[in-house]
């Protein structure tokens, strides 16, 4: 769709969303200014400039994040494995039993849960059948969502 025939949802200037003032979610964290907002802002009024800053800061965040979700992955934990390729992994969980650092990253080994292991070979991957819970190896722990300390879950 031509530029000329976006409409445009929004009539705010750039300053009164600059100048918004802080707002706290019921979860206690604080955010500057609307949500919406700034979304309608960066859709509508932002110039290229702008929207390369933004996305500068985005995956500045993005990368922050990752690190932090890497940190919090120990011997132990229960994880969800998230945002990996190949996607066959995506979503499954269980127990990290070893994690080890290789340069600037740390991996994960996962036992899966047998519910998981289940959905892994129905998916595709190679696994006996006489194997309940299976283990896998080289998991970027980035990609691993903590989900609570250790347990026996099947």
């Amino acid at each position: 769709m031509p530029l000329s025939r976006v409409p445009l949802l929004l009539t705010y200037p750039a300053a009164a969303i600059r100048g918004t003032p802080s707002l706290t979610t019921p979860g206690g964290f604080t955010m500057p200014g609307k949500l919406d907002d700034a979304l309608n802002f960066i859709l509508n009024q932002a110039s290229q400039e702008e929207v390369h800053k933004i996305f500068s800061a985005g995956k500045q965040r993005l990368s922050t994040l990752r690190t932090l979700r890497a940190a919090a992955v120990t011997t132990g934990a229960h994880v969800r494995i998230t945002e990996i390729k190949p996607k066959r992994y995506e979503g499954l969980e269980g127990q990290v039993t070893e994690t080890e650092r290789a340069r600037t990253r740390t991996y994960a080994t996962v036992l899966l849960t047998e519910k998981s292991t289940t959905k892994l070979r129905e998916r595709g991957g190679v696994i006996a059948p006489d194997v309940t819970r299976h283990e896998v190896t080289g998991i970027p722990a980035a990609c691993c969502e903590v989900r609570g300390a250790s347990d026996n879950r099947s």
